[in-house]
């Protein structure tokens, strides 16, 4: 039985998106998914966010929230105010290079515009499930029969990159894992 199986480029990114594929191993599906029970005040690393605000309400800043939060305009009449993660946060300043580590105030301002952008997308959007399954014909005492195995990652931010990629490689190598001999 193959062991690894070579994952192509991510054209996937929206729930509902499908990839599919076909290698030794048999037929893979690749699927993304909404994942309705993730949230961004889940996760420090993305700091938190208030309830909703009609663009029409002029309320002031939510109490618990300080001078560094912000409004994000999440649809045309709304938005909601984003407070950043207080402690240091890791970036690149290019795919791959080096780990930089700095406060909110400190970001440079490309980055700080990244992120905005990225916590935007995420109270739009909200987190995503990666869905990798495998479907091969396997014979047992002469008859044949499809067999399908599955694994599942949720709570994912963002498929940019080549984190999607990375994320089916460690799915696939745990359904190989699951279906060796």
């Amino acid at each position: 039985m193959t062991t690894q199986t070579d994952i192509p480029e991510l054209t996937i990114c929206h729930p509902g998106d499908t990839q599919r594929w076909t290698d030794a191993a048999g037929e893979w599906c690749a699927t993304v998914h909404h994942d309705d029970d993730a949230s961004i005040n889940d996760y420090e690393s993305d700091g938190r966010a208030s309830c909703y605000f009609r663009h029409s309400d002029r309320s002031a800043r939510p109490e618990g929230f300080t001078g560094r939060a912000y409004k994000v305009d999440v649809d045309r009449s709304g938005y909601v105010w984003h407070e950043p993660y207080g402690e240091a946060m890791g970036y690149q300043t290019e795919p791959g290079g080096e780990w930089l580590f700095a406060t909110w105030e400190n970001l440079p301002d490309d980055v700080r515009r990244k992120e905005k952008a990225r916590i935007r997308d995420l109270l739009e959007g909200g987190f995503v499930g990666l869905e990798l399954a495998l479907t091969r014909t396997v014979s047992v005492d002469g008859t044949d029969f499809t067999r399908t195995d599955a694994a599942s990652l949720w709570s994912i931010d963002t498929l940019d990159g080549d984190y999607g990629r990375e994320i089916l490689s460690n799915l696939s190598a745990d359904i190989l894992a699951d279906v060796a001999p």
